[in-house]
């Protein structure tokens, strides 16, 4: 709210806490952000950016997903 002109988030990283991620993701969706991703993003870092309106990634991003754990069958 402080900066209303930014419209994007650039992230990076190698994930992180899953719970902080959805938080996280919950403003970019508040906000309306779009998200734009570069060197390796995964886990929460991933899920964040699937959060953004818009999606970018750059030439040498690097997307790493994977099932939430632990997961019982």
């Amino acid at each position: 709210m402080e900066h209303p002109s930014i419209n994007t988030i650039a992230v990076t990283g190698p994930g992180g806490f899953g719970p902080a991620g959805a938080a996280i993701a919950e403003k970019i969706i508040e906000f309306k952000l779009g998200t734009i991703a570069y060197g390796d993003c995964a886990s929460a870092c991933a899920n964040i950016f699937m959060a953004g309106g818009s999606r970018r990634v750059t030439r040498d991003a690097k997307l790493g997903f994977h099932r939430p754990g632990p997961v019982t069958v």
